[in-house]
């Protein structure tokens, strides 16, 4: 019989140990197990078109404002991209207004980070010289600020 401190192999268990983290048997962690055969699901019928056109869908004040102000003196610019840079510019215009609403409808506005935000996206535009880019950003970002002071009026935080 072996004394306390020393281990002993008389417990050992019958099958080897698994980790949580390994896969069931027939699966890896790359490829989950084969799921059960499982029933074909039922297939949509089409629904057929409506005739008419769908109605615009009415957005917020505060967002077509945003947009507004962003799209002041760049129609002639955009006209001017090629479809693939406009198509990249409108994708950013939108990210950037969709962050800027978040902003206007949080706590505080950072003029600071609507400055970065306009600015990046300005830089888009090719060829564009570097003081009419700032300059157009701050008039932008005053704009807004002001936006953001009526939002807040509404909303009857001031």
């Amino acid at each position: 019989m072996p004394d306390a401190g020393t281990p002993s192999f008389e417990r050992t268990p019958n099958a080897p140990e698994r980790a949580l983290e390994t896969p069931e048997t027939g699966a890896s962690f790359e490829t989950p197990a084969a799921p059960a055969e499982r029933a074909p699901e039922p297939t949509a019928s089409p629904v057929p078109a409506d005739p008419r056109p769908a109605a615009p869908r009415r957005k917020d004040p505060t967002v077509q404002g945003v947009e507004h102000v962003l799209e002041e003196n760049l129609a002639e610019t955009y006209a001017k991209m090629n479809p693939a840079l406009q198509a990249k510019f409108k994708k950013e215009g939108e990210r950037v207004t969709g962050k800027i609403v978040a902003m206007l409808r949080g706590a505080k506005v950072k003029s600071r980070e609507v400055l970065a935000l306009i600015t990046g996206w300005l830089k888009l535009i090719p060829g564009v010289n570097r003081f009419f880019l700032v300059q157009e950003a701050k008039i932008k970002t005053d704009k807004i600020l002001l936006l953001a002071e009526d939002e807040k009026r509404k909303r009857g935080v001031l």
